[in-house]
């Protein structure tokens, strides 16, 4: 499941750098981060690091998308282009 960034942010910019799957978008009046980017940070880090980064908790996981873990989006092949 991707993470989402709720009204709570204050666009500080921590959670920027941090992304290994550069999933954040610095958006105003809040960031965002692109669900079908978002790997949790899995195979790079134990925890989520925008979670971790945020000084404001406005880090959450989202709702309405399937449950399909990080790991598992990994571990799928890459679609061949035609």
């Amino acid at each position: 499941m991707a993470y989402q960034i709720n009204e709570r942010c204050t666009a500080c910019g921590d959670c920027l750098p941090l992304c290994p799957a550069h999933a954040i978008i610095a958006a105003l009046p809040v960031y965002r981060i692109d669900p079908l980017a978002c790997i949790e940070c899995v195979g790079f880090t134990d925890e989520s690091q925008c979670t971790e980064a945020c000084p404001e908790q406005a880090v959450e996981p989202a709702g309405g998308w399937p449950e399909r873990s990080a790991a598992a989006r990994l571990q799928q092949p890459p679609v061949a282009c035609q």
